[in-house]
């Protein structure tokens, strides 16, 4: 079996998710493949894969953007799987033209296919261009199983795809984690000596683009700044609403743009970082940013939407609305029981042994028996 996710840019934590399960199902066995592009290795690889090497892993380039490169890239991938007698490839990262050219060779070639969908901001058919709707439909039909990571993500499926999509070829995954909080959880006990040194009041770490709670940020960052509060705000991640952090000047609030950044530097700031931001317009569940901040010991300040409490609650994290004002009211609220000692009394290690890789691994391979 050979898992499929190529991008362009940064990897997410759909891709780290992925790459911590196929080695995960490498330590037993070596029947499994991943199939990706050498330009995300290259630039990425060491914070997505343990051992980029590894020699079942497959990267060709992908040569631009244009027609000519991605017919290549999908050539040496077909050579590929004929050659490694791969039986079954599931995309991981939502159908797009590489699921869909696979799907319908599937049928010539004898292979099966499934897909993952991560994203939770498709709710509607006007989401999609004509060409992207095509994409999705066609995988759907061709794939085996249809693995979405929340109810809410099913439930806007089968609301666009009814028509073209049996129910019960949707499976809703168990959350899981990536490597890095495997590695932050087995070292928790440093987590909880290390709370008073932290010169980081909040953290921002996403994507920046629409969906990610980007204006909701800033416009609470500018509620304390009309308040004269110094606080300490960093940013961590790359896209294209980036400007629209480094075009603010603040007098109170000390904003730091760190751009993307890999897995030890992502480490290194959530240990410095009190309140970890987690202000998605539709879904937190399952982050793996809010899993990673929860093992680093952050408090984490969440945006009460979609699924989001099959995560989070009252108990170990402050939920708001969609509301800056909110926003900002809670954060201050929460540094100031933060500089008390005050922190959310809940038991992290259960939330994250519940969060496994394990569990996910399970789900998986019963999907394929």
């Amino acid at each position: 079996m050979a898992f499929f996710f190529a991008c362009s840019g940064a990897p997410g934590g759909a891709e780290r998710r992925f790459s911590y399960l196929y080695e995960s199902l490498r330590e037993e066995s070596d029947c499994f493949y991943l199939i990706t592009n050498r330009e995300l290795v290259d630039f990425y690889g060491k914070t997505l894969l343990k051992d980029p090497e590894d020699c079942n892993i497959f990267s060709p380039e992908v040569y631009g953007k244009g027609i000519f490169g991605k017919c290549l890239f999908v050539i040496k991938v077909l050579f590929f799987l004929k050659k490694q007698k791969v039986k079954w490839v599931h995309f991981c990262i939502n159908p797009g033209p590489y699921s869909f050219v696979f799907s319908v060779l599937s049928f010539v070639l004898g292979f099966k296919v499934s897909v993952s969908v991560v994203n939770s901001t498709r709710r509607e058919k006007r989401d999609f261009t004509k060409k992207e709707f095509l994409f999705w439909r066609l995988t759907f039909l061709s794939s085996r199983f249809i693995d979405v990571l929340s109810p809410s993500i099913k439930f806007n499926l089968l609301n666009i795809f009814g028509k073209h999509i049996l129910p019960s070829k949707i499976t809703i995954s168990p959350c899981t984690f990536s490597r890095r909080v495997a590695e932050l959880k087995n070292n928790y006990h440093c987590v909880q000596d290390s709370r008073e040194g932290r010169d980081v009041d909040c953290l921002f770490m996403c994507r920046l683009v629409d969906g990610k709670g980007v204006d909701l940020f800033l416009k609470a960052l500018d509620i304390i700044e009309s308040q004269k509060i110094r606080i300490f705000a960093h940013v961590a991640g790359d896209g294209y609403l980036y400007d629209e952090f480094a075009s603010r000047v603040y007098e109170y609030v000390q904003l730091v743009l760190h751009g993307y950044v890999d897995g030890k530097e992502a480490e290194f700031l959530l240990r410095r970082t009190k309140f970890a931001l987690s202000l998605q317009s539709y879904e937190n569940y399952p982050s793996q940013f809010v899993l990673e901040a929860i093992a680093s010991g952050c408090e984490v300040i969440a945006t009460d939407v979609g699924d989001t409490r099959l995560l989070l609650n009252e108990s170990n994290s402050y939920l708001v609305p969609a509301c800056h004002g909110e926003l900002a009211e809670s954060l201050l609220y929460g540094l100031k029981e933060y500089k008390k000692g005050n922190f959310l009394p809940f038991d992290r290690m259960a939330l994250l042994e519940d969060h496994s890789v394990f569990r996910f691994k399970k789900y998986f391979l019963d999907l394929l028996a």
